[in-house]
């Protein structure tokens, strides 16, 4: 019995993974029936008690398609992967029951635009319990412009949870993707700790594309992704969640005197909320806030750096916090 109890719930684990990774916020209470139980069970060995069977009350399939490095600018000659999966919703007597469905194939379909060629033209879903990517595609861009790929299946009889279902949906999925003619790739990585070390902000652009606007110029628009990291060690010390939102910089690029070249790195102002700590079993250390709900301003990087790219580490400012450091990379695209 403790050998089915694990396979349910490695299932559940395994699916909510699943969800978290795909963006899908999981609807209603996910649960596992009776019958499902009542399934692995009686395989494993001895009859069980007749009991009526659940009604399916609503059927749901999707198909979800997402780049696994979504941040990042695609450059002509990047390899694009797109991971691919159908999802399937029951909903049973007011509860639901949610998995991936394998043995679906999977078409792509690319516009005729020219900007770049899909691998393979089809795939069938499975089950890899080493890795739920394993359905994947490759987009290769080949030339700069924006395209669109066209993901669909056909979900036909399936068994999902032990509950036979027939359908005959297609479900399908659009990306729209834009291919850039990059000369210089960006990435940074920035941390300030907070004063008093109760946690660190960290700040990161991955990859982000410039594109020359004129000779010797070059320009381009990153994502920057923030992170609140808890750095308490006291023992019963707490921080709650701490959501701060996806912000954007700047990029320019600029020749100097010489075979160098000038990169500034222009931040948005981003939103923090408030940051609760809370250390009951310190005397004296109340639940408190940490830090005030406001807008806090990176400062802009400025760094000379050697044609062919390279690293740099640096200062960076943060308003309301001590002084912090960053990691700058700069990568040749093409024209090396």
């Amino acid at each position: 019995m403790k050998r089915i109890y694990d396979f349910v719930k490695d299932w559940h684990v395994n699916t909510m993974r699943q969800l978290r990774e795909f963006d899908l916020a999981p609807r209603g209470r996910w649960v596992f029936m009776t019958l499902v139980l009542a399934i692995v069970v009686g395989s494993a060995g001895g009859p069980l008690p007749a009991r009526a069977a659940p009604t399916v009350t609503s059927i749901d399939t999707w198909l979800v398609a997402r780049k696994l490095k979504g941040d990042q600018t695609i450059c002509v000659g990047d390899k694009v992967i797109i991971a691919v999966n159908v999802f399937k919703r029951i909903g049973v007597e007011g509860n639901f029951l949610l998995g991936r469905l394998t043995g679906v194939e999977v078409e792509a379909f690319l516009d005729g635009s020219g900007v770049g060629k899909i691998n393979p033209a089809k795939t069938t879903t499975t089950m890899a319990s080493d890795n739920i990517n394993r359905n994947r595609f490759t987009f290769i861009a080949e030339k700069p412009g924006e395209t669109t790929v066209v993901f669909q299946g056909k979900v036909g009889k399936k068994v999902f949870l032990g509950l036979e279902i027939s359908s005959g949906n297609t479900v399908t999925a659009a990306m729209p993707l834009k291919v850039e003619n990059c000369e210089y790739r960006v990435s940074t990585t920035s941390r300030w700790v907070q004063k008093g070390g109760t946690f660190s902000v960290v700040a990161m652009i991955t990859d982000a594309g410039m594109t020359m606007d004129k000779p010797g110029h070059y320009t381009g628009d990153a994502q920057v992704k923030w992170y609140i990291v808890p750095n308490i060690e006291l023992a019963g010390c707490t921080i709650g969640d701490v959501s701060v939102p996806n912000g954007e910089a700047i990029l320019t690029g600029e020749w100097a005197d010489g075979p160098d070249l000038i990169l500034d790195v222009d931040f948005d102002p981003v939103g923090f909320e408030p940051v609760k700590i809370a250390c009951p079993n310190l005397p004296g250390s109340p639940e408190g806030t940490a830090q005030s709900d406001s807008k806090r301003q990176p400062g802009t990087l400025t760094k000379r750096f050697p044609a062919s790219g390279g690293y740099e580490p640096m200062d960076h400012s943060l308003t309301g916090f001590p002084s912090g450091s960053v990691r700058i990379y700069l990568k040749r695209v093409t024209g090396k």
